[in-house]
């Protein structure tokens, strides 16, 4: 199963995050939740309309997450810090009942990937198989 969502906001970064954060705390939720509500949104509506249409999806209680970004040119985050943007992503799929938790007892392993730029669409895709 295959999300494909939003490329991670760079105020998402925890280097960026630095700067960012010196304002007011709420300046940072409110991006982490956008990230999340959209993750959410876009789970919810490829589950329901084009991969399980009319029938009960249960969440992975163990799976793989295979993640894979497209940036919009060569300038590239290191993979920690990306993967930590994505947290709220990740989060998103559990709202969405995608997942059972995020915790190592359901997300047993992790592999990320930096796939071609991509300057008319960037994009973060989630990949989860079971486990």
């Amino acid at each position: 199963m295959i999300f494909i969502l939003p490329y991670p906001d760079s105020r998402l970064l925890p280097n960026q995050g630095s700067r960012n954060r010196k304002g007011h705390w709420a300046a940072h939720a409110e991006v982490v939740a956008v990230a999340r509500n959209a993750a959410k949104m876009i789970a919810k509506n490829d589950i329901n309309l084009h991969l399980y249409p009319g029938r009960y999806f249960r969440a992975f209680k163990t799976c793989r997450l295979w993640v894979t970004w497209y940036p919009k040119n060569k300038r590239m985050a290191d993979y920690d810090s990306q993967f930590m943007a994505c947290k709220p992503f990740i989060d998103g799929l559990v709202d969405a009942g995608v997942l059972l938790k995020d915790s190592p007892a359901v997300i047993k392993g992790v592999v990320l990937a930096y796939g071609l730029p991509d300057k008319y669409d960037p994009r973060t895709e989630i990949e989860i198989k079971s486990a």
